[in-house]
């Protein structure tokens, strides 16, 4: 298999006509965006891009913004010294059992943190498919031992108004791209301020690692 060097330069000997200049590239030396190289592969190819998913998750009551050592859909807390920032590149739910909810946002909560002592789920590097490789500390369905109280970010979703069926897409994703960053120090959760009986949910987070 060619190195990772080898394969930008084959995509740019096939891009550039003869004579014409290299192409501007990014902070990292990444590609720009173009139909040979598609959004985000630089970052699964360099293995800096990764995942956490929770299932099977019953509608959690009440919890946006997450309060202190609460229970998120999916977290990502970036311990003190980790030397990266995670860069949240995108979030989707997906109905498992479809019940009964009442009106509510599923949002991203965040802000800095105390140390969180539970111990983290596990992930996946978008390259290997193995959990490796993450100076992040992931969390599904997990509660968040020793966090503090977070603020709302951003809400992204509704489950529309009354008790009725739940509303999310399946699925629904929400393309972050890169707006909510999680520095050192920091934790954003999902979470969602709804109650319902026999819902469950499915949620995944993606983020990228990158030098601090």
């Amino acid at each position: 298999m060619p190195s990772i060097q080898a394969l930008i330069q084959g995509i740019l000997s096939q891009s550039q006509k003869s004579g014409a200049p290299t192409p501007n590239v990014g902070w990292q030396n990444e590609l720009w965006i173009s139909e040979l190289f598609p959004r985000y592969a630089y970052l699964a190819l360099t293995g800096r891009l990764f995942s956490v998913v929770s299932t099977g998750i019953a509608t959690p009551a009440g919890a946006y913004p997450l309060g202190a050592a609460g229970t998120p859909l999916a977290a990502v807390y970036n311990p003190p010294g980790s030397g990266v920032n995670a860069i949240l590149i995108a979030c989707s739910l997906s109905n498992r059992a479809l019940g009964t909810v009442t009106a509510g946002t599923y949002g991203y909560s965040g802000g800095p943190t105390a140390a969180i002592t539970a111990a983290p789920s596990t992930y996946l590097n978008m390259l290997s498919l193995q959990s490796v490789g993450s100076a992040i500390k992931p969390f599904g369905n997990v509660a968040l031992t020793g966090s503090s109280a977070l603020t709302a970010i951003r809400p992204f979703i509704t489950t529309g108004a009354g008790t009725t069926q739940s509303q999310i897409g399946s699925p629904c994703t929400d393309e972050i791209a890169g707006a909510i960053i999680v520095a050192p120090g920091n934790v954003v959760a999902v979470s969602a301020a709804v109650t319902g009986t026999a819902n469950t949910v499915d949620t995944g987070l993606v983020w990228a690692e990158l030098p601090a």
